[in-house]
């Protein structure tokens, strides 16, 4: 115990200038020590009645010590990952562009399309909750033909106007399907200014819109335009 003790006063002389932080741990230790030592010294008849009973604190000093070496293998552990992370060095994602299979004709994708879709039927439905409709049955063919009534060739008209006179979630997903069709087809184009932005439905002029040309290896017109026109 006293080589110890004097083991751990050799290197508090060597961490004044240290920090102090760790300093203060080893005082602490030191001074445990300390009282370990004397108490050694005491004969036990000359010891205080409560002190006779009492734990061996040796037990309780090593169990500070493999407390501190658990603590401190934790944080050579957190150390070395540290190191290891600084030197690796993430690669910024590149922005993914959508499949060709989900653009429209023009610059609105398909996933743009089902959302106003989406906002149409909830119109539809609060309209259906406030009155009595009959319930009709559509076909895809006569909402082909509605939709190219209802679309002027060369003109283009808001997408939620063409839904606006309809009362049932049957007829509105009948319309939507035959204007699918018709995009697809090239007969009609669906037009956006941006992100959320209102979507425009533009009829192509007599024979429609020809099919692109794409080079070997291209995915699509990045202008987003029906081949033949220049974007705006």
């Amino acid at each position: 115990m006293e080589k110890l003790t004097e083991q751990y006063l050799a290197r508090l002389d060597k961490m004044k200038e240290e920090n102090l932080a760790v300093a203060g741990e080893f005082l602490v230790m030191a001074a445990t020590l300390l009282y370990l030592k004397s108490r050694t010294l005491l004969p036990v008849q000359d010891r205080p009645p409560e002190e006779v009973e009492e734990e061996d604190p040796k037990w309780e000093l090593i169990r500070q010590l493999i407390e501190y070496r658990k603590f401190k293998d934790a944080a050579g552990q957190l150390g070395d990952r540290e190191a290891l992370h600084s030197k690796i060095f993430g690669r910024t994602p590149e922005r993914v562009a959508a499949p060709p299979g989900m653009m429209g004709p023009g610059n609105v994708s398909m996933f743009d399309l089902v959302w106003a879709f989406q906002k149409v039927l909830r119109g539809v439905e609060e309209r259906a909750r406030a009155g009595r409709f009959v319930e009709e049955e559509f076909t895809v063919g006569q909402k082909i033909e509605f939709l190219l009534d209802r679309v002027p060739i060369g003109e283009e008209v808001p997408f939620e106007d063409l839904f606006r006179t309809m009362s049932s979630r049957g007829e509105v997903v009948v319309t939507f399907l035959a204007l699918l069709e018709l995009i697809r087809l090239r007969q009609l184009m669906a037009r956006q200014e941006g992100p959320l932005k209102p979507i425009f439905i533009q009829r192509a002029p007599e024979g429609g819109w020809p099919a692109p040309v794409l080079d070997e290896g291209e995915q699509g017109d990045e202008t987003g335009q029906p081949a033949g026109e220049s974007p705006a």
